[in-house]
């Protein structure tokens, strides 16, 4: 994801200063743009949408899709210890399948809900 950085105090900058606080790459010239095309373009969108996930990770995935939770809520819910869940969501958030809301839940993203529906 891109974003454009804006002054701080621009309350028209809120939002893309939120998202490049929560991930979003800064577009600041063409060349940002196409690079970003560039990644897209070059990998297998079957890669993209479905990485190969540890059974666990996968179970775990499907209890987020199901509603969104925080860590305790999730390891009641699997009756998994906290290491167990730790590794899971650690592996399911670098595949950039889940991520941790403002709210200390856990939801899956539209890359997750893309990769269910293929």
């Amino acid at each position: 994801m891109l974003a454009v950085p804006g002054p701080i105090d621009a309350p028209t900058s809120r939002g893309p200063n939120l998202l490049l606080r929560d991930g979003a790459r800064p577009l600041l010239a063409p060349e940002d743009l196409l690079d970003a095309a560039q990644v897209c373009a070059a990998g297998d969108e079957s890669e993209l949408l479905a990485p190969e996930l540890a059974p666990e990770a996968a179970l775990l995935l499907a209890a987020v899709a199901h509603a969104p939770a925080t860590p305790d809520e999730l390891g009641q819910r699997l009756s998994w210890p906290a290491e167990r869940l730790a590794a899971s969501l650690l592996e399911l958030e670098l595949a950039e399948l889940v991520r941790e809301e403002r709210d200390g839940r856990f939801a899956a993203t539209s890359r997750a809900r893309g990769a269910a529906e293929a």
